[in-house]
């Protein structure tokens, strides 16, 4: 139980980190810790071979997220067949999304994302579900690339209101509203005070 209880408190810690885009510090945390701390910050960074290293021949919502970012979508797809065969509906629709978003098939991603979005829930508060690839950034981020930005901004609004002050949503919402030609000052700056990463984020990064 107290195991279970302190890896708990790490996804917190390290949720938190990656939020802010203090990744360095992330990985740091995550070496004296489990296996698992270390797949979620390098998923978190897209860092697709670094967790497809790590789990070896575990087939996972995370191994086939980085499979499918890493660009091996026949992989992906296997994977994906043999998890939804296992009756995990929220994770096959999340998992759904993220290989159709690697795919260049929007519509399938939009779609799959947003039934995961449904199932998750409305509870506030942190973490986000999956947040090692969050299903609301992800169908934001989907939803702009397929030029929806109205419905994107929707999506990064209501995601602020269960997780405010998040920087990655500050962006999403920002790139939605400027998409658009509206006042995007705000959201930008509240992103730019967030953000403690090295690089700025582009949509690739949610």
């Amino acid at each position: 139980y107290m195991r279970s209880y302190h890896e708990h408190d790490v996804g917190f810690v390290l949720y938190g980190l990656t939020t802010l885009g203090r990744n360095a510090e992330a990985r740091s945390f995550a070496v004296g810790e489990s296996e698992y701390s270390r797949e979620m910050v390098a998923l978190r960074e897209h860092d697709n071979r670094r967790v497809l290293d790590m789990l070896g021949d575990a087939i996972t919502p995370m191994r086939i997220v980085a499979e499918a970012r890493a660009g091996n979508l026949d992989g992906a797809r296997k994977d994906l067949a043999d998890l939804t065969a296992r009756g995990s509906t929220t994770d096959a629709d999340f998992v759904t999304g993220a290989v159709a978003r690697a795919a260049g098939d929007g519509q399938a991603a939009i779609a799959a994302y947003r039934k995961a979005w449904a199932e998750q829930g409305s509870e506030l508060g942190d973490p986000k579900v999956h947040w090692w690839a969050p299903i609301g950034e992800g169908l934001g981020a989907t939803l702009l690339e397929a030029y929806a930005a109205a419905d994107a901004e929707r999506v990064f609004r209501d995601e602020l209101t269960r997780y405010p002050n998040d920087p990655r949503l500050e962006f999403g919402l920002a790139t939605s509203l400027a998409a658009q030609g509206k006042d995007a000052a705000p959201a930008r700056d509240a992103y730019l005070a967030g953000w403690k990463g090295e690089k700025p984020l582009t949509l690739g990064d949610l």
